[in-house]
């Protein structure tokens, strides 16, 4: 309980975000909409069977598809409803369908609460009004990694974490919990692909068993839909732009996740499927706005507002095609019957076939984007995987390090010198420094969508305890002295291109000094320059056993400031400065 407290502490002063690609009324939104057209087009199809076995049903007032026996106390649980809830608030279809049929219960509370915020126009309730009701939901968002893609791994990789045997062990409620252990663990591409292919085997359960159960066929059916519910909940993830950028573990989920997860969802990234279809996909709060549409029209007439956008439409079409493949095996189960031959009986034993498997049954696989550093040739037609714009696009983003610097907790050392001051006064020694967190930012792009001309500017805070000596040369004398101080850090990052920029920066801070045993309050400005970023040499995108000697060998970031305090002279210095980690 204590470590469990200490955990969630630290990832709510740190980082707190609901790990979540979207919020809870964007998930919401995504599954009825999908759910909404798909019961429209089932119901024109004529599949009287499939409507009997049905376990939802039309509520006209909202244009919703609901769950009757789910909603039992005056709360409509739509397809969405689960889609929001499946892995923020519920660790398995299981423990969400307990929760949704014991009154009172913690889920229903989420459920009211934030439909009183969807209703004031919020796309959820704020985080700490939810942790104060679902004391889990931080510590589930800090250890649950499947919502994400693993950074750097292509698209085989994410897909060799599938396990049949998870299969029948999901579907076993005394072995569920461990299952979604081990799922969690994962990512969002394998997640999806575990639950779907359960949700298609409930599916052809019920179908075969609809000839001769009703019951038995229905309540298969019902849990058919209440897995893919869950499974689509990651389908959905896996479409965010800020999922697609960060590493999921332990220690950078409270480093540095959030504020490089907010800064794509804001932001965007350029993006790829296996379609060879790209565009610029969007996260949390962003994925349904038009981003300033109306600047690629050249006439008033042909501008357009649809109730989604592009992208969101995109989504809510991949959820339909992941619904209607339920729907589909079903329908393969009432008409082969003992004929058929179970999905979970087709997939290929060997992990290299996996893959194929999964994109020849699972169409919506290739409309997600490919995660970056994927080996195209593998998953795509050589016509498509040998365009140049394809593999571009699918590098890993040169940028991303950089961003990340700018915008997440690092943990930087600091060299002060006397080197070029002609002062009284000189300070020498060293800096330890931790710049956390954003608190504004620009970033911008001129006309052509690319950096060259642009000026962005980013700041956060920072503390540093910095410790030396005091050299006065007009009396010679040396004083031991150390610094604790706090305040705003500042970039200014000018780009001459799209990779070179000039990077300004400073530091704001008040603090305590103290000096030969007497102490006092202490202003110290600083101002520094990046030089090797003018030239090219992106240093971000070394890994960190490379990333430090290079920084010592090539000083690339050279600072001025001084210390001024309340009961002596101001002393000068210069030095540089070394990213650690970020």
């Amino acid at each position: 309980m204590g470590f469990k407290f200490i955990v969630v502490f630290a990832l709510m002063v740190f980082s707190f975000q609901s790990s979540y690609a979207y919020f809870y009324g964007e998930h919401e939104l995504i599954g009825n909409r999908a759910m909404y057209a798909f019961y429209n087009q089932t119901k024109a199809s004529n599949f009287a069977h499939f409507l009997e076995m049905a376990p939802f049903q039309f509520e006209s007032a909202s244009e919703k598809v609901i769950f009757p026996s789910l909603s039992k106390f005056k709360v409509s649980i739509g397809y969405g409803t689960l889609n929001a809830l499946s892995g923020d608030h519920a660790e398995n279809p299981l423990a969400l369908e307990e929760q949704l049929l014991t009154q009172n219960s913690t889920l229903l509370k989420i459920i009211s609460l934030q439909n009183e915020y969807i209703v004031k126009g919020y796309s959820s309730a704020p985080n700490g009004t939810l942790n104060d009701i679902d004391g889990n939901y931080a510590f589930l968002a800090l250890k649950n990694f499947s919502h994400f893609y693993v950074y750097g791994n292509g698209f085989q990789k994410h897909i060799t974490d599938f396990k049949l045997v998870n299969i029948e062990n999901s579907i076993n409620p005394s072995l569920i919990g461990a299952v979604f252990k081990e799922l969690n663990s994962t990512n969002a591409i394998n997640m999806y692909v575990t639950l779907h292919t359960t949700a298609i085997y409930l599916a052809e359960l019920a179908g075969i068993k609809s000839k001769l159960n009703d019951a038995e066929a229905k309540k298969f059916l019902y849990y058919a839909f209440l897995y893919n519910a869950f499974a689509d909940h990651f389908l959905e993830d896996a479409f965010s732009s800020g999922h697609l950028l960060v590493n999921r573990t332990l220690v950078q989920s409270v480093v540095d996740n959030k504020s490089l997860h907010d800064f794509y969802c804001q932001y965007g990234t350029n993006v790829l499927n296996i379609k060879g279809e790209k565009w610029t996909a969007f996260g949390d709060n962003y994925y349904n706005q038009f981003h300033n549409a109306y600047l690629n029209k050249n006439q008033l007439i042909t501008i357009n507002y649809p109730d989604l956008t592009p992208e969101a439409q995109r989504i809510v079409d991949a959820v339909l095609i992941s619904i209607t493949e339920v729907h589909d095996a079903f329908e393969r189960g009432y008409s082969e019957s003992t004929a058929l031959i179970h999905i979970i009986k087709q997939i290929p034993a060997l992990k290299s076939e996996k893959t194929r498997f999964f994109l020849s049954h699972f169409k919506v696989l290739n409309l997600i984007p490919i995660p970056y550093n994927s080996n195209l040739n593998l998953i795509m037609p050589d016509s498509i995987a040998d365009k140049k714009e394809n593999k571009i696009a699918n590098q890993l983003p040169y940028l991303r390090n950089f961003v990340r610097n700018r915008v997440a907790n690092s943990f930087l050392l600091g060299v002060n010198t006397n080197f070029l001051i002609n002062t009284i006064t000189t300070y020498q020694g060293l800096n330890i420094r931790l710049n956390l967190g954003l608190i504004y930012s620009t970033y911008v792009v001129n006309s052509s969508k690319t950096k060259k001309g642009v000026v962005d500017s980013w700041h956060g805070y920072t503390v540093s305890y910095a410790f030396g000596n005091i050299h006065n040369t007009e009396n010679n004398t040396v004083s031991y002295d150390w610094i604790l101080k706090g305040g705003i850090r500042s970039n200014f990052d000018f780009w001459v291109t799209d990779k070179r920029f000039i990077g300004l920066f400073a530091y704001n801070e008040v603090g305590l000094e103290r000096r030969s045993l007497n102490s006092s309050l202490v202003y110290v400005p600083q101002i520094g320059v990046q030089l090797g970023s003018l030239f090219d040499f992106n240093y971000y995108n070394l890994p960190t056993f490379l990333r430090i000697p290079a920084q010592i060998i090539l000083p690339l970031k050279f600072k001025m400031g001084v210390v001024i305090s309340t009961n002596s002279q101001p002393a000068y210095y210069t030095g540089t400065e070394i990213d650690i980690f970020f």
